[in-house]
This record gives C-alpha cells, structure tokens and sequence, in this order.
C-alpha cells in the first residue's frame, strides 16, 4: 500500500503541465531521400538475393555471393547479441539481492554502473519470484 502511495504521489509531481504542447515544425526536419537510399542499397540488396533464392541461413547467403560484405551487418553476426539472458549466467548474489531484500538491493544492483546487464537481470528474476513466491504463500499466513 505504502507502495502503490510513493509511486502515485511521485507521478504527480514529475507530470507535464496541461497546457505544454510540442510543437516540431516541417521545415526544422531535413530529409535527404538520396542519402538515405543509399544507406539501405546494401541492405536492399541483401533482401533481394534472400527473396529470390529463398536462403534461410547466414551460410547459404555467405556461400552464395561473395560480393557481400557481411561483417556490416553486426547484428546478424553478432551471436551475443541475438540469444538475450541465458540461465547459465544467472548471478546468484544479485538474484538474492532482489529476492530477500529488494529495496536495498535496487540500490546495490541496478543503480550501480559496474553491474553487467546478466546480473541486472538476475536481479528482476529474484524480485520476481519473490513477488510470486509471496503472492502463493500470503493466503495461508492471513487466514489463521
């Protein structure tokens, strides 16, 4: 409840005012359509041989034209970035932070920049079975 308290009374001060509008003029924005053409011809390229050929892999599309640069396209090579959070590299204390003690863990874990984005995330995933765990067992602490 104190919660619910805190979170709503702090939304209000931090809400714009009614009578703020945002006002973006057209002419303040540049668009260069022959610069951004050529910033997907690549791209576009790409596409095409994967429509027409219907690849379904990276190596199919690697073997199949070499004129490609693929090291471009980061994110499509980039193995790390496309798998997300593994359970291998749940962090167990920053997992504990958020189960048994979250408010001060907050503080420990996620405010702090050294933390990697895993023991963040191990963070959630203990304020989240905390949160579960005590949502299944309150019942059966109230009803005596």
């Amino acid at each position: 409840m104190f919660m619910a308290t805190l979170i709503l009374s702090t939304q209000a001060l931090f809400a714009a005012p009614a009578n703020m509008e945002l006002e973006v003029a057209v002419e303040d924005v540049e668009f260069d359509a022959v610069a951004f053409e050529a910033e997907f011809d690549e791209l576009n390229e790409v596409e095409e041989l994967v429509v027409t050929n219907e690849i379904t892999s990276l190596e199919e599309l690697s073997s199949l034209d070499a004129s490609i640069d693929m090291t471009s396209f980061k994110s499509v090579n980039s193995v790390e970035g496309t798998q997300g959070f593994q359970w291998s590299n749940f962090d167990w204390p920053s997992g504990l932070w958020g189960f048994l003690c979250c408010p001060i863990g907050f503080f420990v874990v996620i405010t702090n920049k050294n933390k990697t984005s895993d023991q963040k995330t191990s963070f959630w995933i203990g304020l989240a079975a905390s949160v579960v765990l005590s949502a299944i067992t309150s019942p059966f602490y109230y009803s005596y």
